[in-house]
This record gives C-alpha cells, sequence and structure tokens, in this order.
C-alpha cells in the first residue's frame, strides 16, 4: 500500500503546479506513465507527487452518493485491495480532484463575503474580523452585516463590532472613526480581494471552521477553511472529504 507522506493543503497545490492544471486540460494515463530517455527521473518525480497526492486525496475522502462518488469508493476498494491503481485510474482520481478545485475557484470569485470568521495578515501581524447578522430589533436594510475584530480578555471571542457592511461597503459607526485605520484597512481589504483566504487564515490558525467556529478534524477541511456542511449551506464547492 502506498502511503502518502504530504498533507491535503501540499496535495492541492502539487495538482495545481501540474502541466494538465496549468494548461485546463484533463489528466491522462500519460500523465502518469514513466518517460524515457534523460528526462527519466525528473519525470518519475513529478509521477510520484502526482500519486502522492491522488492517494492523499483517496485517504481523505469520506464516500458520498452520487455517480462520481461511486467512482471515488471504485477507486478507493481497488488501491486498498491492490496497493495501488494503473495509470489512468490514478488520472481519474486527479481530474475528479481538479473538476472540484475549479469550481471553488470559480464559485468564490463570485460570490459576497458571507457571514463568519476571517484573519487579515497585514505589515506582518494580523486581524481577525467577525461578519454576522444585525440584532433583530436593528432598523436596517435587508441585508446590512455587522462587522467586529477581535480585541478583549478572550482571545477566541471577544469581538468589537465597529460598523456595519452594506452591499459589499464598510459604514464605520461614529465612536470608530478615528484611531481605528488599521482595522478599517483591515476591513477593506476582507471587502475588495479573495476572502476565502482569509477564511482560509482563520482555520489554519484556529482550526475551526470559517462559516460557524465548529472545530475541524481534517487536514482537508483547515485547507478550504470549512466543512462538508458548511460548503452545502453557502453554495460552494466541497470534494466529498472530511
Amino acid at each position: 500500500m502506498f502511503h502518502p507522506t504530504i498533507n491535503a493543503e501540499e496535495a492541492i497545490e502539487i495538482i495545481k503546479v501540474s502541466q494538465p492544471f496549468k494548461d485546463n486540460r484533463k489528466f491522462v494515463a500519460e500523465d502518469i506513465i514513466e518517460a524515457e530517455g534523460a528526462e527519466l527521473l525528473a519525470y518519475l518525480e513529478e509521477k510520484n507527487h502526482l500519486i502522492e497526492a491522488a492517494v492523499r486525496f483517496l485517504e481523505d475522502w469520506d464516500g458520498g452518493a452520487s455517480e462520481e462518488d461511486s467512482y471515488l469508493l471504485a477507486m478507493h476498494s481497488v488501491l486498498h485491495k491492490n496497493g495501488s491503481l494503473s495509470d489512468a485510474q490514478w488520472a481519474g482520481v486527479l481530474n475528479w480532484f481538479t473538476n472540484t478545485l475549479r469550481q471553488f475557484e470559480s464559485v468564490v470569485a463570485k460570490t459576497p463575503v458571507p457571514n463568519g470568521y476571517y484573519t487579515v495578515i497585514m505589515d506582518d501581524t494580523h486581524v481577525t474580523l467577525r461578519l454576522k447578522d444585525p440584532w433583530s430589533a436593528c432598523k436596517v436594510a435587508p441585508g446590512t452585516q455587522v462587522i467586529g475584530y477581535l480585541n478583549g480578555s478572550n482571545n477566541t471571542t471577544s469581538y468589537c463590532n465597529i460598523g456595519f457592511v452594506v452591499n459589499g461597503k464598510f459604514k464605520v459607526w461614529k465612536t470608530y472613526r478615528d484611531g481605528y485605520e488599521y482595522i478599517h484597512r483591515a476591513i477593506e481589504f476582507l471587502l475588495t480581494t479573495d476572502w476565502i483566504v482569509a477564511g482560509k487564515e482563520y482555520a489554519l490558525r484556529s482550526k475551526k471552521c470559517c462559516f460557524c467556529s465548529h472545530v475541524l478534524t481534517t487536514d482537508i477541511s483547515i485547507h478550504y477553511g470549512y466543512g462538508p456542511e458548511c460548503a452545502e449551506k453557502h453554495n460552494l464547492p466541497w470534494a466529498a472529504v472530511a
């Protein structure tokens, strides 16, 4: 049985730097088959990295009910029975997860920042922010969010709310206009860049989901920044892994 030495995040990075991913094409058996001649050693190293990535995905996968999940279930069974897969089967596994990665990148780019927890890195330090719904008695426009930053005696739950987010725009409360410019910068960064990066940073530091703050227990969940239930709730792609 082939045992991977990499974690889920490293496996995803291997996929992203592979030639098929860069060329926006599917993996084929020839991408796994050993090369001939002077490039053999370099090719074998890349092949082993791709196989490690595929095994990492299969080992973390928790099963599902779709036709695609049935394919992964079959590959998982073959891997544990025979200790390996054919080159075509390795390519098929890589294609399944590559497709999920592409869906993930597409959806995140179009999604407004949801309620949740985000850690923004700036100037060699970080700010953790929280977005949530306003209080029921608060008369604001539909879709308005309250934003705060982590600042208090409890460094995991003590948030200071400092303004609203309306249609993706930060509206600071009067009390927090002066002396909080660094926090303002962090909020603007969150609202105008790829928010999933900040969600992942929160998950990496806290080992908690960036949406519900529940503890994440696997490498792949920490890599995404959330688990499969929150992926479904927020209509985000998920690779059927736990």
